[in-house]
């Protein structure tokens, strides 16, 4: 059902008669009505204006796999389009199937901080590890940035699941995480974000699910030392939709398929990628802004 705003002028008579003289509405889903949405903090009244000049990919999924920011393109393996999704359509994934890009692009391998956002609907994982989304890292195990829900799953509660690699850092890799809730078959915003500039008590990697923080840590490498610019390990593919091990063939030479890995299983939509960390109002914004169809 559409959520309703609206405007009414109303005018007050002598007594207690009220007379409303005009009223207009303007509707906050996929098919609001073009006309005058009132802005959300920060001022913002579409997705598009927020850290535009930051923004590097963005994948809309509305019958295109082209990357409309970087031009990236790739190969599909077996995905399709969903007529409905949060934000017009949506990328279908069922369960065994990916988007890979033989180029990631320069812009992307070369961020050293970095936020990525995207909405998910998809059924519980119960037997396999969903891979998300991978950055290659052509010679590791794991990639330069996997985005993946965990096993261990619950009936309502996603293991959802970060790791990224710093070269710039003592120790490299770090695997981070938090339990997201209500998570099953209904559409579920999340973000994640990477700051390189943060001060030793502010956190510089946050998980943030519906547009609200869920998970927040500072990072800092074995010598104690805030873990800084990442500097992505050559990364040569990308891939949506799956690991970087579990592709055919595999987009490294530091693994093949694993038993217990798979495919993410459900939709994906307004996947976007910025090369810096989006700050709280942003990410709110930007879960309200695409949650109205805007």
């Amino acid at each position: 059902m559409n959520t309703l705003l609206k405007q009414c002028s109303i005018l007050l008579f002598a007594g207690s008669m009220i007379h409303i003289a005009a009223c207009t509405k303007a509707k906050f889903d996929d098919d609001y009505s073009k006309g005058a949405p009132p802005p959300i903090a920060g001022g913002y009244t579409n997705s598009r204006q927020i850290a535009t000049a930051d923004l590097v990919a963005y994948w809309a999924f509305d019958g295109s796999y082209v990357d409309s920011v970087g031009g990236l393109t790739g190969a599909n393996k077996g995905t399709t389009f969903a007529a409905k999704g949060q934000k017009g359509g949506a990328l279908q994934i069922g369960g065994s199937n990916y988007y890979v890009f033989d180029n990631p692009g320069a812009a992307i391998p070369a961020m050293t901080a970095f936020t990525v956002s995207f909405w998910m609907n998809a059924p519980r994982n119960k037997d396999y590890g969903y891979g998300i989304f991978s950055l290659n890292n052509p010679i590791d195990f794991w990639g330069s940035l996997d985005i993946y829900l965990d096993n261990g799953s619950g009936d309502d509660t996603a293991q959802f699941k970060v790791h990224f690699n710093n070269s710039n850092a003592v120790n490299t890799g770090q695997f981070l995480g938090a339990k997201v809730g209500n998570a099953w078959n209904k559409w579920v915003h999340m973000v994640v974000t990477y700051d390189a500039t943060t001060t030793a008590t502010t956190p510089n990697f946050v998980i943030y699910q519906n547009g609200s923080p869920i998970y927040s840590a500072l990072i800092k490498d074995a010598n104690g030392s805030i873990f800084g610019p990442v500097k992505f390990p050559s990364p040569t593919k990308m891939v949506i939709g799956t690991w970087q091990f579990q592709t055919d063939p595999s987009l490294t030479t530091g693994s093949g398929s694993q038993p217990w890995a798979g495919s993410y299983a459900g939709m994906l939509d307004e996947f976007r990628i910025y090369k810096r960390p989006l700050n709280a109002l942003e990410v709110s914004a930007l879960f309200k802004l695409e949650k109205q169809g805007r």
